[in-house]
């Protein structure tokens, strides 16, 4: 990985080998205008800033990174693809457990070491079109950053 690389690239590439997400493709911080033509598509986005939870006495940081991770996908109002993408919610957070106890985490840019990663909630947000569905995963990636 590219020492330049942003956490949020980091955690692009993270979910792109979840085999959750192997049906669709993965963005960053953008998502189709029109998602009935683009199929499944995923995206990691920033919330708007992390936290720094503790300050060490040598200018080590442990701090918090909140984003969420996005599907859109075709759907229909009859309930079916509701269900598949809850389940696809709680599947995530599953699979995000078993990489937090395996200790598989993303490989953040240099001075940075990945502590944990989790979900916090999970919520259907609004159809960018009538045969669609916006689902939002709120996360937070734990990490220590080295002092400068």
């Amino acid at each position: 990985m590219n020492i330049n690389t942003t956490i949020l690239e980091a955690l692009a590439e993270y979910f792109s080998g979840c085999p959750l997400m192997a049906d669709g493709r993965m963005k960053v911080d953008y998502l189709p205008g029109v998602v009935i033509e683009a199929g499944v598509e995923y995206a990691v986005a920033s919330a708007p800033s992390e936290e720094i939870v503790y300050s060490y006495i040598n200018g080590d940081t442990r701090c918090t990174y909140p984003f969420v991770v996005i599907k859109v996908n075709g759907h229909s109002p009859d309930g079916p693809r509701e269900i598949s993408d809850a389940r696809f919610a709680e599947e995530l957070s599953g699979w995000m457990r078993k990489q937090n106890k395996s200790r598989n985490l993303p490989k953040l840019p240099k001075g940075m070491t990945p502590r944990g990663i989790k979900t916090l909630g999970f919520e259907h947000r609004y159809q960018p079109d009538a045969g669609a569905g916006r689902y939002h995963i709120k996360c937070e990636l734990e990490y220590y950053r080295k002092g400068d």
